[in-house]
């Protein structure tokens, strides 16, 4: 069921779903989710399909920290360039 789904059932907001869901995880339930075709949250059925799972994060978790590094290099450019237009340097 997507989150959306689940917070008309439960009477609630998405947000209260997502954080629900996490307190679940963390204490022990299979809980997955899909955002392709199929979206929406669901039990995994055995240990091969939460194992799929767990690796769909792992990449999603490297392709974050790859976004995390890129955008860290582009602030320290920035903070660099504003410090050198307070001294009357310019960044080019």
């Amino acid at each position: 069921r997507t989150s959306k789904e689940l917070a008309a059932v439960l009477g609630c907001d998405r947000r209260q779903v997502t954080r629900q869901i996490e307190r679940e995880r963390n204490e022990g339930q299979p809980i997955c989710a899909n955002s392709n075709k199929d979206p929406g949250y669901y039990i995994a059925k055995d240990a091969n399909e939460l194992q799929k799972y767990c690796k769909r994060l792992r990449h999603r978790v490297g392709r974050i920290g790859k976004t995390k590094k890129s955008l860290q290099k582009t602030l320290f450019a920035m903070v660099k360039a504003e410090e050198g237009a307070g001294n009357g340097k310019t960044a080019e």
